[in-house]
């Protein structure tokens, strides 16, 4: 699996389970820094405007 792939994976994920790093971590079995990474710095080189759904999804999810 691509790096791109692993963050688009990751992205449907959180978007469909609004649910945190960890969360994602666990399920993909990769670091929670790896999951951070590519949400908040790889996702914006490759879509900008995926990542801002995704900026507001993880918003939501850390003002619960």
């Amino acid at each position: 699996m691509s790096e791109y792939e692993r963050i688009l994976i990751e992205c449907r994920y959180l978007l469909s389970l609004n649910r945190g790093y960890n969360y994602l971590s666990d399920r993909l079995n990769i670091s929670v820094d790896t999951v951070y990474d590519d949400l908040n710095n790889k996702l914006k080189e490759y879509d900008t405007i995926l990542y801002q759904r995704i900026q507001n999804v993880l918003k939501k999810i850390n003002n619960i």
